[in-house]
C-alpha cells in the first residue's frame, strides 16, 4: 500500500523508538542498587474504581483506542480493568484476555532461555559469540554482553541507526522489503552496523545485541527460537497463550492499534498495513506475543521467585551501571535509563520489562520492596509512560 510507505525519512525518529528503545551511552562508572527481591514496605491499597480512573486517563491523554491496567500484590488475585475499544473503526471489542504485540519483552524471554542453556551447559554466556555465531569481532564480544546491551554493538532500530544523519536506517530498509523476513536475513543485511564503544564499554541498547542472541539460541541448540521458548519456558511456566510470531501462528489475532506516520496526519490503523516485517525485523527482540495472565505469571517467574523450572535466573535482574541486567530493565526514581543513557551514581529500586511496536505499547513495572506490579497495555505505540506509572505506584 503506497500510503503506508510515503514517508518512512519523516517519521524515522518514531519508527526507531519501536520495542521500547533508546540508544545514548551510558557511564560504566556508576554504581548501582539492584533492589531486593524480599517486601520491606506495604503495597498502596489501590481500589477498582482508582484503577479504571488510571487507565480511562491514559487512553485519553496518550490518544489510544484502549487499553488493559492491572495491578498485582503478592500472591494476590491481580485487580484487573479495560478501557476503550480494541478497534474504533470496526468496534471491536477490547477484552482482559485478548492476546497482543509484547515487542521488546521477547527480550526477556531470549535472556531467560540463554540463562537456562548456560545452566545446563548448552551455552556458556561468558564464550565469544564467535563460538556460536560468525559475527565481526565477535571474538571479543560475550553473549553476556549482548544480553546487558555492553557488546558495543551500533543501533538497529534505535535513534542513531542511519535516519538523523541520511545515511540510511537498517531497520526501516528491511521493513521496507515487506513480507516476512528470516533470522539470517536480517544477520546478512546489519552485518556492516559500526560499533559505538568497545565490548565490555557502555551500555548501548540495541535491539541487533538481541538479534544476535537469538541466533546463538538456534546454533546452540538446532532448535528454532520459538521451539526453545517453548520447551524452556511457555511450556512449563504454562503461558499456554503466548508464542513467538515470527516463526508460529497463534491462536488468535493479536489485538490491532494505531501507529501515528506522521505527527500532522491521523494515526494509521496497525490493520491498513503488513505487520509481518515488523515482527520480524528484529525477532528475537521484538517478535513475541502474549496476554495479561501469562505475563502475570512471567512476572512471578522472572521478578518475584526468579526461578524457571527449578533454575535460578536471579542474574536477570542484577542490574548494571547502564541500566539494564540480562533482558530487564533497571528503573530510577525518573524511570528507565537504558534508552537514553544513565548518569553515573544511579540507585534502581525497581525493576521495568517495556514493548513497543506499532500499534502497542506495553510496561511491566515491579516494586520488589512491596511485591507490587503495574502492568499496562495501550494500544499505540511509542509513549512515554514512565511519568505516569512511576506516579501510580508511589501515589
Amino acid at each position: 500500500m503506497p500510503h503506508v510507505r510515503r514517508s518512512w525519512v519523516l517519521v524515522a525518529a518514531l519508527a526507531l523508538l519501536l520495542t521500547g528503545c533508546g540508544s545514548d551511552a551510558s557511564d560504566t562508572g556508576a554504581t548501582t542498587t539492584t533492589p531486593a527481591a524480599t517486601t520491606s514496605a506495604v503495597a498502596r491499597s489501590v481500589s477498582e474504581s482508582e484503577l479504571q480512573a488510571f487507565a480511562d486517563d491514559l487512553v485519553a491523554t496518550t490518544g489510544s483506542e484502549g487499553g488493559i491496567v492491572a495491578w498485582a500484590v503478592g500472591d494476590d488475585p491481580a485487580l484487573v480493568v479495560t478501557s476503550g475499544e480494541a478497534d474504533a473503526r470496526t468496534e471491536q471489542a477490547l477484552h482482559a484476555g485478548d492476546p497482543f504485540h509484547v515487542a521488546s519483552i521477547t527480550k526477556s524471554f531470549v535472556a531467560a532461555a540463554l540463562v537456562l542453556l548456560d545452566a545446563d551447559g548448552t551455552v556458556d554466556l561468558d564464550a565469544p559469540v564467535a563460538t556460536y555465531v560468525d559475527w565481526p569481532g565477535g571474538d571479543a564480544i560475550t553473549v553476556r554482553q549482548l544480553l546487558d546491551h555492553t557488546s558495543g554493538l551500533g543501533p538497529f532500530g534505535n535513534p542513531g541507526d542511519g535516519a538523523e544523519d541520511g545515511t540510511g536506517s537498517h531497520y526501516l530498509a528491511l521493513v521496507q522489503r515487506g513480507g516476512a523476513l528470516t533470522l539470517d536475513e536480517v544477520l546478512a543485511a546489519t552485518r556492516d552496523i559500526a560499533p559505538v564503544d568497545e565490548p565490555g564499554g557502555s551500555a548501548t541498547y540495541s535491539n541487533l545485541n538481541y538479534v544476535i542472541a537469538g541466533a546463538v539460541i538456534q546454533a546452540a541448540t538446532g532448535e528454532d527460537v520459538g521451539t526453545v521458548l517453548h520447551e524452556r519456558l511457555f511450556d512449563p511456566l504454562r503461558m499456554d497463550h503466548t508464542w513467538y510470531a515470527p516463526q508460529e501462528p497463534g491462536d488468535a489475532d493479536p489485538l490491532p492499534g494505531l501507529y501515528e506516520l506522521e505527527p500532522d496526519l491521523d494515526p494509521l490503523p496497525t490493520t491498513a498495513f503488513d505487520m509481518e516485517p515488523w515482527r520480524t525485523v528484529a525477532a528475537p527482540a521484538s517478535g513475541a506475543v502474549s496476554t495479561l495472565d501469562d505475563l502475570l505469571r512471567w512476572r512471578d517467574a522472572v521478578l518475584r521467585d526468579q526461578s524457571i523450572d527449578g533454575i535460578d535466573v536471579s542474574a536477570m535482574t542484577e542490574i548494571g551501571p547502564g541500566g539494564y541486567g540480562l533482558g530487564v530493565a533497571g528503573v530510577t526514581a525518573d524511570g528507565a535509563c537504558i534508552f537514553e543513557g544513565c548518569p553515573p551514581d544511579q540507585t534502581f529500586t525497581r525493576w521495568g520489562l517495556n514493548g513497543d511496536i506499532p500499534g502497542s505499547s506495553t510496561r511491566v513495572l515491579h516494586d520488589p520492596a512491596t511485591d507490587a506490579t503495574l502492568f499496562v497495555y495501550l494500544n499505540r505505540n511509542a509513549l512515554s509512560l514512565d511519568e505516569p506509572t512511576l506516579a501510580f505506584l508511589e501515589d
